[in-house]
């Protein structure tokens, strides 16, 4: 099984794959630690809405953690992809915190 896997990236620019892939592979190594397993993630970047006069697009992404115990999912808009991405893994590293008590664990 794939450790990262992206679907809906087919419209992405160059630049913007960039960015999924740093902050992808960097979330990547931080959920694993939180877990202390391995797991994999699997994002999905959807593209419905564009604003032709500011000459943007909003994204979507769901994300999806599978670890050998628990599936945790989840999802965020916006219009800018960074921002989208960073705010999906935090709500994930959040739901982890709070299922697994991983910051009461020394």
């Amino acid at each position: 099984m794939e450790k990262i896997e992206a679907k809906g990236i087919e419209n992405l620019n160059e630049d913007e794959k960039r960015i999924l892939n740093k902050l992808s592979t960097e979330y990547y190594e931080k959920i694993k630690r939180e877990l202390k397993n391995e797991v994999s993630l699997k994002i999905r970047l959807k593209e419905y809405k564009k604003d032709n006069e500011k000459k943007r697009r909003k994204y979507s992404i769901n994300l999806i953690v599978a670890a050998p115990t628990r599936v945790i999912e989840a999802s965020y808009a916006d219009w800018e992809l960074a921002k989208t991405l960073h705010v999906v893994f935090e709500k994930a590293i959040n739901e982890i915190e709070k299922r697994f008590h991983v910051s009461e664990q020394h």
